[in-house]
């Protein structure tokens, strides 16, 4: 018999979901904001907004080596943002 695995999959406008973490780090809710941000990185993972917010989000949470993370990530990145708009 053959088995069938089922897999979720989240489509994500990286644009939208960037408002949605920049609307989040504002109203303080940081684990939101990582989500979102999260989002954008997995579906853009060139967009240095996203990797400097999700860091914004991180020390906020005092997570500091996942801030460090996303900001050694985006001085990689090109100055340049390349996300889909």
């Amino acid at each position: 018999p053959e088995s069938v695995v089922k897999v979720k999959v989240r489509v994500v406008n990286a644009g939208a979901a960037l408002k949605r973490g920049d609307e989040q780090l504002k109203q303080r809710r940081y684990a939101k904001a990582v989500e979102e941000y999260g989002a954008v990185i997995q579906s853009a993972p060139t967009s240095l907004p996203a990797h400097l917010g999700r860091a914004q989000a991180f020390i906020a949470l005092r997570d500091y080596k996942q801030a460090r993370e996303d900001c050694v990530q985006a001085l990689k990145l090109d100055r340049t943002d390349r996300m889909p708009n």
